[in-house]
């Protein structure tokens, strides 16, 4: 009971990387890049996503409204830019995300806060290994409820341990931040037409050139991205390969700037399990 526990909570912890696919920048003026359209749309859940492997994608049009035509290479700097401000300013967002690797699956659905940088948010509920769980992330704890492993309480973990069990670091809740290590290792961006009045855009990394990376995938890894008209990412969808594990992730986001409200669970709900926290 207890390893299955701990592998729950592996998996639960790792959710945040998921947000590390996808980030900013050094802001610059959002105004003067021509790489983001003027049409906003509602975005699709993650599994409407086109597969990042794949170059052509089902687009209404082959040229955009800004001029771009599918398959045209962007400048990757102000595209990044463009992303990285308009996230930077809206400050919260609410998310759904899909992960499997190794035969295990990750689902869930959530909202983060990024509006103190020095004590980032997370509410996230998630199922993992056939399993319901919840998860509150803020004053650098976390807080896991693992349904009946837990006895339907919260178990409390300081961020540091949590990181010994699943790699968990705060600034990967930040999007723009998560970017902004990885925006040296970028080394291409191409515009592959619009769909459902979003823009999708293919980029290629070198993971060998993040920013503060510990390891790295045996070679470039390639992820899609679908933005808005107000340059904020609607939709991203990644396929991972490393050390002989085949892995997605797939993310949508929605609900840029709305207020969200998210607290520590009730003393009397908070409870201990050995071995975790």
């Amino acid at each position: 009971m207890k390893k299955y526990a701990l592998r729950l909570v592996a998996l639960a912890a790792a959710a945040p990387l998921a947000l590390s696919a996808c980030g900013g920048s050094t802001p610059t003026d959002t105004k003067t890049t021509p790489t983001v359209s003027s049409t906003a749309s509602t975005p699709s859940t993650p599994s409407s996503a086109s597969s990042t492997t794949e170059s052509t994608p089902s687009d209404s049009t082959t040229t955009s409204s800004g001029g771009q035509a599918s398959g045209e290479e962007v400048n990757k700097d102000e595209f990044i830019d463009s992303m990285t401000n308009a996230m930077k300013d809206k400050k919260t967002y609410h998310l759904t995300m899909d992960m499997s690797a190794s035969g295990q699956a990750i689902t869930g659905e959530g909202d983060v806060d990024m509006s103190d940088m020095n004590n980032p948010k997370m509410s996230l509920t998630m199922k993992a290994m056939g399993m319901d769980m919840k998860m509150v992330m803020l004053d650098k704890v976390s807080y896991m409820n693992l349904g009946t492993l837990s006895g339907n309480k919260w178990v409390k973990m300081d961020q540091a341990s949590l990181a010994k069990k699943g790699g968990v670091d705060t600034s990967q809740l930040n999007p723009a931040e998560s970017l902004e290590k990885s925006k040296a290792a970028i080394t291409k961006v191409v515009f592959l037409g619009e769909d459902s009045g979003l823009k999708h855009y293919q980029m290629t990394m070198d993971p060998t050139k993040i920013t503060g990376a510990t390891a790295a995938g045996t070679g470039p890894l390639t992820y899609d991205v679908w933005v808005d008209g107000d340059n904020l990412m609607n939709k991203m969808e990644m396929k991972l390969s490393a050390a002989g594990t085949a892995g997605t992730i797939k993310m949508a986001t929605s609900k840029w700037g709305e207020p969200v409200t998210i607290e520590a669970p009730p003393t009397s709900q908070i409870t201990t399990m050995a071995g975790i926290g």
